[in-house]
């Protein structure tokens, strides 16, 4: 039996399937390696905010196009831990001073922070490093956990300051598109 042959038309589909296909696996790729990352909230540290298991979005773009702010809530890698990534919510800022009281208010420079997040945080049992004035690099970013009293974050010499080459970037916001982080 003789084999039968593709005519141009076949050929030129094939070829444009394959061409598709490649296209949108470089893409996925470009997405996933520059643009964004998914995450899963291991453990409690950011209740009410995020629940343990729950799936986040990190906008990796947000800090290449201008700086982290303040209540932003990022993902970072811990330094000492390769592979290690946490997330929390931005305190302190590069240059600024950071303290918390031992009835759990947290000073920036001096003056208690009004925290504009909207959530109803518990006050803060342990201060641990902050107890004592904490003067921020200006690289450096003071971060902490919502659950406030079962969050290893920077008032804990396992985590401490943040780095800013360390931030793989913004969590995105539930209630917000994806690219509003990018200004």
């Amino acid at each position: 039996m003789r084999e039968k042959r593709l005519d141009a038309t076949e050929r030129k589909a094939i070829i444009g399937v394959i061409r598709y296909t490649i296209f949108v696996g470089i893409a996925a790729w470009a997405f996933l390696t520059f643009i964004a990352q998914k995450e899963l909230v291991d453990g409690n540290s950011m209740l009410p905010s995020y629940k343990n298991k729950e799936s986040v979005w990190v906008n990796k773009l947000a800090y290449k196009i201008h700086d982290p702010e303040r209540f932003d809530v990022i993902v970072f890698s811990l330094e000492d831990y390769e592979g290690t990534y946490l997330i929390k919510r931005i305190i302190g800022l590069p240059g600024e001073t950071v303290m918390i009281d031992k009835d759990g208010v947290i000073y920036i420079n001096g003056f208690p922070i009004e925290d504009k997040s909207g959530l109803k945080l518990e006050q803060i049992s342990d201060p641990g490093l902050a107890l004592h004035t904490i003067k921020l690099s200006e690289n450096e970013y003071f971060v902490l956990g919502d659950n406030r009293n079962d969050s290893v974050d920077s008032r804990f010499e396992l985590v401490g300051n943040v780095k800013k080459e360390v931030i793989v970037g913004k969590v995105r916001e539930k209630s917000t598109k994806f690219f509003k982080a990018v200004k």
